[in-house]
């Protein structure tokens, strides 16, 4: 990063225009030299909550979804958050669905459950 810099910042009257963290998102969008991400995957992204839209991550909706790369379209390419209507997990489209949770519990009866789960034949009435 220390070598792209100065990183471009407008001076009026003797003041940057944008913080610093405004500044390298500009330069982002404007050159593939600097990418800001988390974990160095560039398939990843940050989304960054205004203050008056923080409580729209309240319910952990919002993060479980970005954290499985789910994201409605108008938050494409946008690094504050887009609150809106559309932040809803995808309709399923399976007619049974096995939830199993592992904690704390030995492989072998996870692999006994899963076994199981693939041997019998389940019937669901429609």
């Amino acid at each position: 990063m220390l070598s792209l810099l100065p990183v471009s910042n407008p001076i009026v009257d003797g003041h940057f225009t944008l913080t610093w963290h405004r500044a390298l998102q500009q330069n982002e969008r404007c050159t593939q030299q600097l990418r800001s991400v988390r974990g160095g995957n560039p398939a990843t992204f940050y989304v960054h909550p205004l203050n008056d839209d923080k409580h729209h991550l309240t319910s952990g909706i919002i993060r479980e979804l970005i954290s499985q790369g789910i994201y409605p379209e108008i938050q494409a390419e946008q690094f504050d958050l887009q609150p809106s209507d559309e932040w809803k997990y995808p309709q399923r489209s399976e007619s049974i669905i096995f939830l199993m949770k592992g904690r704390m519990t030995p492989h072998w009866k996870l692999d006994r459950c899963l076994t199981s789960l693939r041997t019998k034949q389940i019937r669901v009435s429609e």
